[in-house]
């Protein structure tokens, strides 16, 4: 069987904000998906999907067709950041038709275990997967998914332009603001910038949280929480929210108007010094690079002492509605020990695979820095942070820094 590609070009249209009133007429209303005829077992995947995700769903189906050719695959395909992936959940839930497979991010595996979306899955799924990022789907001593790519968050820089006027990755505050002064005073632009998406500032906004005050206190998600913290009493926390707006300034007059796909060609063609992003824009980057060489360092903190950030980005959970328990349990064995498909992913999406035997298999531009802030122990889990504040609330708070820039 294949994946039904209207339902996937479709809400791929409407997530990234395409005119969708041409197709409209195209497809049934409802909910679309293909099925076929006969008593072979329908497992039904909904898929979250982040910016570099989409394309992965075919490589995944290609296998799952060879492995398990009597089972019939129904594939719903949407933005992991927007709306929609959380309301498809929830309203399968509540209509009686759950997906038997989740695909999100690993920080989505304790708060749908405490809500009773997922079930846990057996050892054996995750048999192949490195011990340490099986940590970030864990929930009461159990295993609630399959970890599978890890991306890098941090401040991507031109090689190029730094070797031009001898700079070298600021560790601090003050070494950055030299670094901007030297850099706009030879007319380059400091910062690629891209706030038409209200998801980047968001993110944006978690990376300085990781390394102002998580790295510090891995709790104050849940003191916030509590009460015992608040944003306007924290004179750290205003200071994350200035560092969006400090990058805003040394950005591009219309930063405000533009999404990531246009920063990242900008920054790709050497328009910028430097970016605030993460590995999925290496897949854009890749494409428009003119023989530009990317590094990658953390966004420096007051302290002196950032790291670089790490997020488990796709992860395959286990639907609690599912009547397919032990079908659903060989198919994550299967996509959790597939070297040849974790390859593939990794290479599509510039990610690192998680499967324990391919942890030395980087090949992104960044590779270099990665492997050496992995091997001096300077990456930070930002799933602390993102179990804490989930994104709903980051997403929120996003909002309203948005508007206040």
């Amino acid at each position: 069987m294949r994946i039904n590609k209207k339902l996937v070009i479709v809400v791929f249209l409407v997530v990234f904000g395409i005119g969708v009133g041409s197709f409209y007429n195209l497809i049934p209303k409802g909910e679309i998906v293909e099925k076929r005829k006969g008593d072979n077992p329908t497992i039904t995947i909904l898929a979250g999907q982040s910016t570099s995700d989409a394309g992965t769903e075919e490589m995944i189906q290609k296998v799952l067709e060879e492995k398990f050719p009597e089972v019939n695959f129904e594939w719903i395909c949407v933005g992991w950041a927007e709306d929609n992936y959380r309301l498809r959940l929830t309203g399968r839930y509540a209509i009686g038709n759950p997906p038997d497979i989740i695909i999100g991010k690993s920080q989505d595996a304790v708060s749908y275990a405490q809500s009773n979306v997922i079930l846990p899955i057996p050892e054996r799924c995750a048999a192949c997967i490195s011990e340490e990022e099986k940590n970030a789907v864990m929930y009461n001593g159990n295993l609630y998914g399959i970890p599978y790519t890890c991306q890098y968050q941090g401040v991507f820089y031109n090689k190029d332009i730094f070797e031009r006027y001898g700079l070298k990755p600021p560790k601090t505050m003050r070494e950055l603001r030299r670094i901007v002064d030297i850099l706009e005073s030879s007319g380059e632009v400091a910062f690629a910038g891209h706030y038409k998406e209200a998801w980047q500032v968001g993110n944006n906004t978690m990376q300085f949280f990781m390394n102002e005050i998580f790295q510090y206190n891995p709790d104050w998600g849940d003191e916030l929480r509590q009460g015992r913290s608040t944003f306007s009493d924290d004179k750290i926390v205003q200071q994350c929210f200035q560092n969006s707006r400090y990058i805003l300034e040394h950005s591009w007059n219309d930063a405000l108007q533009i999404d990531q796909f246009e920063c990242d060609e900008r920054f790709g063609k050497g328009n910028a010094a430097m970016y605030l992003t993460g590995s999925w824009s290496l897949q854009y980057l890749s494409q428009v690079t003119q023989d530009i060489q990317i590094g990658i360092f953390p966004y420096p903190n007051e302290q002196g002492d950032a790291k670089l950030i790490k997020e488990i980005n796709i992860s395959f959970m286990k639907g609690a509605g599912t009547t397919e328990s032990e079908l659903v349990d060989d198919i994550l064995q299967e996509l959790g020990s597939n070297e040849e498909l974790a390859k593939e992913v990794a290479d599509f999406t510039k990610g690192e695979s998680t499967l324990e035997d391919l942890q030395d298999y980087r090949i992104t531009e960044v590779q270099e820095d990665t492997g050496r802030y992995e091997a001096a122990d300077q990456v930070i889990d930002v799933t602390i942070g993102n179990t804490q504040l989930i994104w709903d609330y980051q997403s929120e708070i996003a909002e309203e820094e948005l508007l206040w820039l």
